[in-house]
């Protein structure tokens, strides 16, 4: 039987909220909040999710070709604080400080911004660290999904216990699309319960196909006793043969 909370967090690795939330401890030093691990005032930030569109929009304003005269050719130079600048711009949509955040399209208005970058230094350095961190992958991350992922794609045919956010995301995505010819896009426009039942119909039609196919290889293996009570593979039955 389908384990409703395993197919709980599978869901959660496919469906991904809209916004992520960074909170962290501050204190009030001469007059300035300064991140400070017990301080007394958390900063709770809520930030939309990094999608590719948005860090593809973001790298290709923060990125140049330069010509570089020694080489006699043009090299691609990435000004990363300039990228930082530019996820605060783009992603911040509400924190629970005194500037009121607000937007002209996707960008947060100019004026705005203006002011929200008048903040102390360390504390939106920190508030940028952390949801980087969130939106990317760790080296404890990677270093899981290459072991994983080693083994899922080993041809051993044992699975992989405990798998990984990456290894659940790829089969989900995976069994979907061979199934139902949904992609996640699609996904998305599933209520919870349709995912659900898609879902345990999927686990059951898999769970059936692996008794059809442990059945018909106990049959195909099946041993009959020759002459002397020796026992050898059945051959089969040869009708109408030359």
């Amino acid at each position: 039987m389908a384990d409703i909370e395993e197919i709980m967090k599978e869901y959660g690795s496919v469906i991904k909220p809209s916004f992520m939330e960074v909170r962290f401890s501050v204190e009030n030093f001469q007059g300035f909040y300064l991140p400070d691990y017990n301080g007394s005032k958390e900063i709770i930030a809520k930030f939309r999710t990094l999608t590719f569109d948005d860090h593809n929009a973001i790298y290709q304003m923060s990125t140049k070709l330069v010509k570089d005269e020694k080489a006699k050719d043009y090299v691609t130079i990435t000004d990363y604080m300039e990228m930082k600048k530019l996820v605060l711009k783009r992603q911040l949509i509400s924190w629970n400080l005194d500037i009121e955040v607000e937007y002209d399209g996707e960008w947060i208005r100019d004026d705005v911004f203006k002011r929200i970058c008048s903040m102390p230094g360390p504390l939106l350095m920190k508030m940028l660290d952390m949801y980087e961190d969130m939106s990317n992958l760790s080296q404890d991350e990677e270093e899981m999904i290459k072991r994983q992922s080693g083994l899922l794609f080993s041809g051993g045919g044992g699975g992989v216990a405990n798998p990984c956010e990456a290894v659940s995301l790829y089969c989900n995505l995976s069994r979907f699309w061979d199934k139902f010819g949904l992609n996640k896009n699609d996904l998305k426009e599933l209520s919870y319960r349709e995912y659900l039942m898609l879902r345990l119909m999927s686990i059951n039609d898999d769970e059936a196909q692996r008794r059809a196919s442990k059945a018909a290889s106990t049959t195909s293996s099946t041993r009959v006793a020759g002459k002397g009570g020796k026992i050898r593979g059945s051959s089969g039955v040869k009708v109408g043969g030359h």
